[in-house]
C-alpha cells in the first residue's frame, strides 16, 4: 500500500539497551518481572523490592515506564506487555527471558506492541523458534522480525489508539467477569450453607435456627444424607476404541472426560464411534443428567457438571458416572452440592492410585459422601438465584468473546493497511 513499508524491528526500536552489570553495587534495590509476571498484555507487579546480591542472575534488564516486554521464552504464549508502572521513583528490572523493546524517533511504540500479536508476527516467529522442550527465540531473530507499517508517525498513532480502545474495552470487560464470578462463588457458599428461607432471604445465624447434623452445621429445616439415600442408580459408560476427531452432528460419539467441567457441560469434547460399531444406546446423554469424573489425574477426578442440554448420539464414557437422582433431591441441586467445598475436601480425601497422574473414586466412596440438604422447593429456589447470576456472567463472557473478535477484525485491517484509518 502506498506510504507503507515493510521494517526490520531493530529499525524501529532499540532492544535490550541497559543492563545491569556484575559490578553493581550488591545493595542496590529493584523491582524483579520474572517471566511467569507476564501474561498476554498483563504484568502482575511484584509487592516488594529485592537487592542485587540476592536477586536471581536473570534479573539484569533495566526498564522505563513506555518499554514492552516481549518473552522469548515460549513465545507462542505471547507473554508481551507494555510496561507502565506509576512507581517512577523505583527501579524495575527484568529477566533474560524478555526482549525489552524501547522505541526510536519517529515510531509509534504502541503501534510496535499491536503488531507482535499480529498473524505476520505470529507466523514469522513459529519459523524462528528453536527447542522442542523450551521452545525460544534469540535476540538476533527477534531484531530480525519484520513489520509493515505506515511511514506517518500519525497514522501508525491513529491505528494504536483504535486497537488501545479495543484493549480498554476488553479490560473493563474482563473485570466484570472476575467480578460477577466472584459474586457466583460467595452467593453459592451462602446458599448451600443457609439457604432461603421461606421471605426468599438467605438465612442468617443471627435470625434463623441452625443445628448441628452428622457434624456438618445446618438450617434446622434442612436434613443431612448420604449421596445413596438420594440415588436410584449409578451408571458407568462404556470406552471402545474411538476414532480422534469430533463426532459430527449425525453421529455417534463417545465423551471425554473433558466434557465434564466445573464450567460446566462440554459436548464437543468427544470422540467419533467408529462405524463399525453399534451404539450403547442405553448410555446416550440426555439433558438433566449429573455426570462426575471417575478416573485420570487426582485435578481431573471428582469433577461435577450438570448436562443443561445437549446434541443427541452422545455416549457416555467409562472414566464417567451419571448418577440418577430419586425423588428427594432435583439433579441440578445434586451437582451444586457435589461442588460443596466441603464435600469436595472429602473426596479428595478418598481418592485411590497409586500415583498422582492416575487416581479413581469408586461407587461406593460417592455413595457414602454427606450433603446438606433442603426440602425440593427450597433447592429450586436456591437454584433459581444462581441462575440469576450465572445468565449476567454468561451475557459478560459473550460480549468478551465478541470483543476479541471485533479487535482480531480490526488488527486484520489496520496493521495490513487493508482499511485506512479516518481523520
Amino acid at each position: 500500500m502506498e506510504n507503507w513499508r515493510l521494517e526490520i524491528l531493530e529499525n524501529l526500536v532499540d532492544i535490550d539497551s541497559e543492563q545491569l552489570g556484575n559490578t553493581t553495587d550488591k545493595d542496590y534495590l529493584f523491582y524483579y518481572i520474572d517471566i511467569g509476571s507476564v501474561s498476554s498484555g498483563m504484568i502482575l507487579f511484584p509487592s516488594f523490592p529485592t537487592a542485587f546480591n540476592e536477586a536471581p542472575s536473570r534479573a539484569r534488564k533495566i526498564l522505563q515506564n513506555g518499554d514492552i516486554l516481549m518473552s522469548s521464552v515460549r513465545p507462542n504464549l505471547k507473554a508481551f506487555a507494555r510496561f507502565n508502572s506509576e512507581d517512577t521513583n523505583s527501579q524495575f528490572v527484568a529477566s533474560t527471558g524478555f526482549a525489552v523493546l524501547r522505541v526510536k524517533k519517529g515510531t509509534d511504540i504502541d503501534y510496535i506492541y499491536h503488531s507482535l500479536f499480529s498473524s505476520p508476527i505470529e507466523n514469522q516467529i513459529t519459523s524462528l523458534v528453536v527447542g522442542s522442550n523450551y521452545p525460544a527465540l534469540n535476540t538476533r531473530d527477534i531484531r530480525k522480525l519484520k513489520i509493515y507499517l505506515p511511514q506517518s508517525k500519525i497514522e501508525q498513532t491513529k491505528i494504536a489508539s483504535i486497537l488501545n480502545l479495543a484493549d480498554e474495552g476488553i479490560a473493563q470487560t474482563k473485570k466484570l467477569v472476575d467480578k460477577y464470578h466472584r459474586i457466583k462463588l460467595g452467593l453459592q457458599q451462602d446458599l448451600l450453607t443457609k439457604g432461603i428461607d421461606v421471605k426468599g432471604n438467605i438465612r442468617s445465624k443471627t435470625t434463623h435456627k441452625f443445628v448441628i447434623k452428622k457434624g456438618i452445621e445446618v438450617p434446622v429445616e434442612w436434613n443431612v444424607n448420604t449421596v445413596e439415600d438420594v440415588l436410584d442408580d449409578i451408571e458407568q459408560g462404556w470406552s471402545p476404541d474411538c476414532e480422534g476427531e469430533e463426532a459430527p452432528t449425525n453421529e455417534w460419539g463417545v465423551l471425554k472426560t473433558t466434557s465434564v467441567t466445573w464450567e460446566g457441560f462440554n459436548e464437543k469434547e468427544n470422540k467419533r464411534l467408529p462405524q463399525k460399531l453399534m451404539p450403547k444406546v442405553k448410555y446416550e446423554i440426555k439433558s438433566n443428567d449429573v455426570l462426575i469424573t471417575r478416573a485420570g489425574p487426582n485435578s481431573r477426578v471428582g469433577v461435577i457438571a450438570h448436562v443443561k442440554t445437549t446434541r443427541s448420539k452422545l455416549i457416555l464414557s467409562d472414566k464417567l458416572y451419571r448418577l440418577i437422582p430419586n425423588n428427594k433431591i432435583v439433579p441440578e441441586f445434586l451437582a451444586l452440592a457435589l461442588s460443596n467445598p466441603y464435600t469436595q475436601r472429602h473426596l479428595s480425601n478418598l481418592k485411590t492410585g497409586m500415583a498422582e497422574s492416575q487416581t479413581n473414586i469408586s461407587q461406593a466412596i460417592i455413595k457414602a459422601l454427606i450433603i446438606s440438604l433442603p426440602n425440593v422447593d427450597e433447592q429450586n429456589m436456591i437454584i433459581q438465584h444462581l441462575n440469576g447470576i450465572e445468565a449476567v456472567l454468561t451475557d459478560y463472557k459473550f460480549h468478551l468473546k465478541k470483543l476479541y473478535a471485533i479487535k482480531t477484525g480490526l488488527m486484520q485491517d489496520l496493521l495490513s493497511g487493508k482499511v485506512k484509518v479516518k481523520k
